[in-house]
């Protein structure tokens, strides 16, 4: 697909359009693997992250994981059973995130929500191993420092957001599912359970997780001439849309809009704009506009 057109479907996304991400997703995610492997290519030969892993890991750092939704499925499942994989319950479409924990206990109870399998819980029954995997006949790599969740996953699965489900009906994050482990090679025995990254792992292979909340600023004059009209904008970035915007003169509200107009009159005054997202997170940005009166038109300081 043409760079041209992924920025269209970037522009159409940012504006909700639905279809637009379904067609965005998998091309920005192809991209972003290929650009994994190279990366890794360069890497030393006993590093433990596959291109499919960084990419989903590299996810984490892009968004406020304290304040998300996800898709919610229909049912929740256990005892390796799979969920409603992409049956949305429509009447409660998300899940909250309410926060976050860095590790896992063993016997404690998980849940994940993926692609191919859907809503699904378990206990948890290895902390921090090293798991060899790979199918027959293909190469085998080690998992270092995983933990083990006897929780149906499936391929498809890998990135999916592993987290507590709390008695409030919200979820605390603790990692991301990056692989599964069936038969181990030579032994023989089976099972169907996912391996996770908890989000300590994540951090020790990518830094600290970084929050990404909306950000606000006021782009226009801060200079103007007097009795005219001028507009000025908001930018924004970071954040969940729809946007909120409160524009104040001089602390009075002025507008609502994503821009504001307004005559210069003959005093200089003081542009506060006010911005909330739709996870509640806000903004603020201040700039103090100067009337011009001096003969010289500005900038000019010499006549």
């Amino acid at each position: 697909m043409p760079d041209t057109d992924v920025t269209g479907l970037l522009a159409a996304a940012s504006r909700g359009d639905t279809d637009a991400m379904d067609q965005l997703f998998p091309v920005v995610y192809g991209k972003l693997k290929l650009l994994a492997r190279t990366h890794l290519r360069g890497e030393r030969g006993d590093h433990t992250l596959s291109a499919t892993a960084l990419v989903h890991e590299a996810f984490l750092r892009l968004v406020d994981q304290t304040s998300v939704t996800w898709a919610r499925p229909t049912e929740r499942v256990g005892n390796d059973r799979t969920g409603g994989a992409i049956t949305i319950d429509h009447t409660n479409p998300t899940f909250t995130v309410s926060g976050r924990l860095n590790f896992v206990w063993e016997n404690e109870i998980l849940d994940k929500v993926g692609r191919t399998t859907g809503w699904t819980y378990g206990a948890v029954e290895d902390t921090c191993t090293d798991f060899s995997s790979g199918r027959e006949g293909e190469p085998k790599w080690k998992k270092l420092c995983s933990d083990r969740v006897d929780f149906a996953i499936n391929d498809g699965d890998s990135g999916s957001p592993v987290f507590y489900w709390k008695t409030d009906g919200t979820a605390e994050l603790r990692g991301i599912v990056f692989a599964w482990q069936g038969c181990p090679f030579p032994i023989g025995w089976c099972y169907n359970d996912a391996i996770m990254s908890n989000l300590h792992q994540v951090e020790l292979d990518l830094g600290a997780l970084s929050l990404h909340g909306v950000i606000a600023r006021i782009d226009g004059p801060s200079i103007v001439l007097p009795n005219e009209n001028y507009t000025w904008n908001a930018i924004v970035t970071g954040g969940k849309a729809p946007f909120s915007f409160s524009w104040y003169r001089d602390g009075a509200l002025v507008s609502t809009a994503s821009a504001y107009t307004g005559n210069s009159e003959s005093s200089d005054f003081e542009l506060r704009l006010d911005v909330s997202d739709a996870l509640g997170g806000q903004s603020s940005s201040t700039l103090f506009v100067q009337v011009w009166t001096n003969p010289c038109p500005p900038p000019q300081l010499v006549c």
